[in-house]
């Protein structure tokens, strides 16, 4: 992976790197600390952690444990305080007690996920999942996505809320005219809306661009278009 991004990096050319869904045993925490000096790659990893309980992960068959999760957000954060991570969360996984359950929770509340997409455990026929006791009912799965979602969305409001009052870089990819409004991704991977004329959003479209982030709105923040 590394080898792919330092090549990439190497092309000339204003452009960024994302990463996406990646597992964390791919990531060690040297690997980690190695990939904050590529200037081109985004602060923000969909880095899978599937459940914030260990013992959850070991019936998973995970090869990592939450600390080791954490550790790798961690090093990402001293290198941009405003790194973003996004994930996925399993509930609702055969035998998954309130305990655990409540595990996972409070790993997403503490790690602050700019997005967590939130699944129900569905069961497969022929995986070893499938044939182990204490399978969740529906109703209690529905339950816990419920309890999971309510709380991702307030998580990422947070971490929308601590990147307010620093710029960062957009790249503008739709413009609403009716609105006068300009919209994209920040390369920590934030919503942003920024009011603009046609004039000016014809030079800006699908182009960068800084933006101070200045409040919360909608899916994301609101912002104004530096210079």
């Amino acid at each position: 992976m590394e080898i792919a991004v330092k090549a990439i990096s190497e092309i000339d050319g204003d452009f960024r790197i994302r990463l996406s869904s990646l597992e964390p045993n791919v990531i060690d925490e040297e690997t980690a600390r190695r990939l904050g000096k590529y200037p081109k790659l985004c602060p923000h990893m969909h880095l899978s952690l599937q459940s914030g309980s260990d013992s959850i992960l070991r019936r998973m068959n995970r090869r990592y444990d939450v600390d080791a999760y954490r550790r790798i957000v961690e090093i990402f954060r001293k290198q941009d305080s405003g790194f973003a991570v996004t994930t996925d969360i399993i509930v609702g996984f055969p035998g998954e007690t309130e305990e655990e359950f409540s595990e996972s929770l409070r790993a997403a509340q503490e790690i602050g996920f700019c997005k967590v997409h939130v699944f129900k455990y569905s069961r497969r026929n022929g995986t070893p999942a499938a044939a182990m006791e204490a399978q969740i009912p529906d109703e209690m799965k529905s339950q816990r996505a419920g309890d999971m979602i309510r709380l991702a969305e307030r998580v990422s409001r947070e971490f929308f809320l601590g990147n307010t009052g620093t710029v960062r870089r957009v790249l503008f990819e739709r413009y609403d005219p009716a609105r006068r409004m300009l919209t994209g991704l920040t390369d920590n991977y934030i919503h942003t809306y920024c009011r603009a004329e046609p004039a000016e959003a014809e030079k800006l479209l699908n182009r960068f661009g800084d933006v101070l982030l200045e409040e919360l709105y909608e899916d994301g923040v609101r912002g104004s278009i530096m210079g």
